[in-house]
């Protein structure tokens, strides 16, 4: 009998093959940093034509189910609830993150390999027994090792929300009330 703290990537699992969902400013930056590495790395984007300039000069092709997710919503409760459920039974792991980089621009067009370069990365786990979680963990940091972020931080997602996505979400709205 194993024991638990090896944990078996599941059938489907392809060392260093990475899939992005979303080809923006923050997943355009993901797939640029892990395949200048030579991750072997899928895409998509509701857009496909996005998708499409992306496997032009990035991506290895188009994103099947066969990962770790992860997302890179600024608000994580709603999020990881909603993916928390949809992943169970399926053959692959939802794990909510938050990159704490970007720019004032978006779209494929400004994301760079260089976005996460030290930045702190806020990472909220899946509910799982301890030893699983730190396979987990320690398969997505080896995953996102070429992205350079300078630290791992661990969050519940409400208090993510309640730290960080909260007063950040307040920063918008008074802007943008102070600019119309």
């Amino acid at each position: 009998m194993a024991e638990k703290s090896q944990i078996a990537p599941s059938p489907t699992f392809v060392p260093d093959r990475v899939g992005v969902v979303g080809l923006g400013l923050m997943g355009g930056s993901f797939a640029k940093a892990l395949a200048a590495v030579g991750r072997e790395v899928y895409g998509w984007n509701r857009t496909h034509s996005v998708t499409e300039m992306a496997e032009i000069e990035t991506i290895a092709g188009e994103l099947t189910d066969e990962t770790i997710v992860i997302d890179t919503v600024g608000v994580k409760r709603v999020i990881c609830e909603r993916c928390g459920k949809i992943a169970e039974g399926q053959p692959w792991t939802f794990v909510g993150c938050h990159p704490m980089a970007g720019t004032q621009y978006s779209g494929f067009a400004h994301a760079r390999a260089n976005m996460f370069h030290n930045a702190p990365m806020v990472v909220v786990p899946p509910q799982m027994d301890d030893f699983e979680r730190v396979a987990i963990l320690e398969r997505l940091k080896h995953l996102l090792e070429p992205c350079g972020f300078g630290s791992f931080t661990l969050s519940t997602a409400e208090n993510h929300d309640r730290m960080i996505a909260y007063p950040s979400q307040l920063a918008h709205v008074v802007y943008n009330a102070y600019v119309k």
